[in-house]
């Protein structure tokens, strides 16, 4: 769990028309392979992403307004 956003991963903003995210985070998110990264600080990046080895969770509820729009994401593991 990281309070941001991995580089190119649910990190776009389209306000900005740019990839957001830390490449620092996403290199070490690629070495340890977890089974699930889980962050949310880039709203306009919510939904879900699988590599092949992790999956990634953007949870952000809110969108750019502060606004709850979008549902919680539920993880079965």
């Amino acid at each position: 769990i990281t309070h941001g956003a991995p580089m190119n991963i649910l990190d776009y903003v389209e306000a900005t028309k740019e990839h957001v995210g830390d490449e620092f985070l996403r290199d070490k998110v690629k070495k340890i392979k977890p089974l699930y990264h889980v962050f949310g600080h880039l709203h306009a990046g919510y939904g879900q992403y699988f590599d092949g080895n992790t999956s990634y969770l953007n949870v952000s509820i809110m969108n750019e307004q502060y606004q709850a729009v979008n549902k919680p994401l539920i993880i079965d593991i």
